[in-house]
């Protein structure tokens, strides 16, 4: 596989930094927890599927040094391992079937664990689109779910099916050049009329295209035709999505301005910088002074600002004389710009601080929660985080206290829960602040709380059925939180 086709590269398996819990099944008024699948791997994933990636590390001694390896096999929500810890490398399941890897060579395996795909292959693609992209011998082709071979393997590189539309790659003149071609899921082949170096996924029967050097994109079609020409210039990378409701911001000849999906200039180049649309607004700038426009390319502010962000739920923060303020899709200001600092617009909220403390604003620059709190997290779930005097807490919309000032430390709320620092310790609670893990860590895990799976906890949390990752004593299991 190549690195021109955006070529499949095998999954590093990190080690998740997760909750460390106290493995006793705890009741707490309204919900149950209980280990499902209990500690002993070394590693794991989350569920996707409803099968876990699970590994069991051992010693392997070469002749230089010991290495430590993984055995790879799967768990089912009930905790049983449906598919043993045999594997040298797995992928998670995608379309029903999972990349299992033995002695160097791949194939796939169903949730039951059957062998559906003989492990034979020298590398595999996950399945798209009821298709896989497969390398044996050096030459690449596809397979279906049976494992027929669909399309010949023929090819020295491919990228996965995206839209009913892959990228194949043949060699030419005894080089490493590549020759692309657009292949369907017939293996019927489409030749380009150009050779371009770095080609996207499809989407919407639409691809990004570029050429070896520059940062001017243009768009082809499913048949070839370059729909959009290799002319614009723009911020993003090769796979960044160019498109944000329908508008490309982009750059001619050091100028911005807009163009649709067929290439048609919709809001001229008259611009020094230019931003994305959202809710149908964008921040522009000229002169060293930015403003906003609506998607016809009419200024709805006058361009004053020193600065601003997207919009978010309505409003848009604007920065002018060293304050924030707000303004809101009319181009009005809803509030003074009076404030020190600003957050975007969360669930009808922004949060505010005047004069050292911190509040809320509604959608219509009212302050609803006074500023008269040290720090504050945004609204997620109906709760925001406040602190007062070191103590973190949490407040319903109307700024009522909801769950008492007494925690050290806090995380947003996700599907009902949050994790809650007390006295050196994690606490799972949830919207009443009943506690249903109590000690998440202890003095000797606090190094764990730097990593991103922590600060990012809510990933922790199945989004179906609750399912929590454990980690005792060195080991990795799953726990499930149950609401009566």
């Amino acid at each position: 596989m190549m690195n021109k086709l955006n070529s499949y590269i095998p999954k590093k398996i990190l080690l998740l930094a997760i909750s460390l819990i106290i493995l006793n099944e705890t009741n707490a008024q309204n919900n149950t927890v209980a280990i499902v699948v209990k500690p002993k791997y070394d590693v794991v994933h989350t569920f996707i599927e409803n099968r876990s990636a699970v590994a069991i590390a051992y010693n392997y001694q070469s002749r230089l040094n010991n290495i430590t390896l993984h055995k790879w096999g799967f768990v089912d929500k009930k905790g049983v391992e449906v598919i043993p810890c045999k594997y040298d490398q797995v992928h998670d399941f995608h379309e029903g079937l999972a990349v299992v890897e033995l002695n160097g060579k791949y194939g796939f395996v169903d949730m039951t664990g059957k062998q559906t795909i003989p492990i034979k292959y020298d590398q595999v693609h996950d399945f798209h689109e009821g298709m896989a992209a497969a390398t044996i011998n050096g030459k690449c082709g596809f397979i279906d779910k049976t494992g027929k071979i669909v399309i010949q393997f023929k090819y020295d590189g491919l990228s996965d099916f995206h839209d009913g539309v892959a990228r194949g790659g043949i060699k030419y003149n005894q080089s490493s050049e590549l020759k692309i071609l657009l292949i369907d899921k017939t293996g019927r082949e489409i030749s380009l009329k150009k050779q371009y170096n770095n080609i996207s996924d499809f989407q919407n029967g639409v691809a990004e295209v570029y050429f070896a050097g520059s940062q001017e994109w243009g768009c082809i079609n499913k048949r070839g035709d370059e729909i959009i020409p290799v002319v614009y210039g723009t911020r993003k990378e090769p796979n960044e999505k160019k498109f944000k409701e329908d508008l490309a911001a982009v750059m001619v000849k050091g100028k911005w301005g807009y163009i649709d999906k067929f290439g048609k200039e919709v809001i001229p180049f008259k611009y020094d910088n230019a931003d994305d649309f959202q809710e149908g607004r964008a921040l522009i700038r000229s002169n060293q002074l930015s403003g906003y426009i609506d998607k016809t390319g009419k200024e709805i502010t006058p361009i004053k600002y020193w600065g601003g962000d997207s919009f978010e739920g309505g409003c848009a923060a604007v920065f002018l004389n060293e304050k924030f303020g707000f303004i809101n899709k009319t181009g009005k200001e809803i509030t003074p710009i009076k404030y020190d600092q600003v957050h975007d617009f969360h669930e009808g909220f922004g949060a505010i601080k005047l004069n050292g403390k911190w509040g809320f604003i509604d959608t219509n620059g009212i302050e609803v929660v006074p500023c008269i709190y040290d720090q504050v997290l945004d609204f997620h779930e109906g709760l925001g985080a406040i602190e007062l005097n070191g103590k973190w807490g949490f407040i319903d919309k109307t700024g009522k206290q909801i769950i008492q000032l007494k925690y050290d430390e806090v995380r947003d709320f996700h599907e009902g829960f949050v994790a809650a620092k007390i006295d050196g310790f994690w606490s799972l609670i949830n919207t009443e602040g009943i506690v249903v893990f109590n000690k998440l860590y202890d003095q000797d895990f606090l190094f764990v709380l730097r990593s991103p799976m922590v600060d990012c906890y809510k990933k922790m949390l199945d989004v179906n059925n609750n399912m929590i990752m454990v980690y005792f004593k060195g080991k990795y299991g799953f726990a499930i939180v149950k609401t009566k």
